[in-house]
């Protein structure tokens, strides 16, 4: 499977998603009793150079595990993307929907035919890494919620 491709601006810096998600970067303990129940994806707005005037707005997404004691742990942070002005309309006439499906779309693999529909061996693998023991066959059966950040609420609610 080709993994994630980084966004083009290098994200995983200059934008909020740890603190967005409440996520400390630490290993969670070994003996932590929290069972992942839940998966998701949070979407903030990218600070924009002071020199951004052609009216595209850049946005992070980072993807994330629920925990049972409802903290979150961030899997991965390097996906995001950008809107263009519309025509006549300008970003902020983006339907909400939209940005979510967006969101839903990015976090998928490069892959040009994906062998599933998430990559949740791969997600397994980055929990791992973070403490979690959990495996792709658990996150398939999991709640999966799609976060937009106050500021993108704002621009798109």
């Amino acid at each position: 499977m080709g993994w994630f491709a980084p966004h083009p601006e290098g994200l995983t810096s200059g934008h909020s998603g740890r603190t967005q998600v409440g996520d400390d970067g630490e290993v969670v303990a070994g003996g932590s009793t929290a069972a992942v129940v839940g998966l998701g994806a949070v979407c903030g707005l990218r600070e924009l150079s002071s020199g951004a005037s052609d009216g595209t707005v850049r946005y992070w997404v980072c993807e994330f595990a629920v925990l049972a004691d409802g903290r979150r742990i961030v899997l991965h942070e390097e996906r995001g993307f950008s809107l263009g002005p519309t025509i006549g309309t300008g970003n902020r006439q983006v339907r909400r929907d939209v940005i979510i499906r967006t969101v839903l779309n990015v976090v998928l693999p490069d892959d040009e035919q994906p062998k599933e529909a998430h990559p949740f061996d791969w997600l397994a693998s980055l929990a791992a890494t973070r403490g979690l023991n959990v495996n792709g066959d658990d996150l398939r059966s999991l709640p999966y919620e799609v976060v937009l950040s106050a500021d993108v609420e704002a621009l798109h609610g």
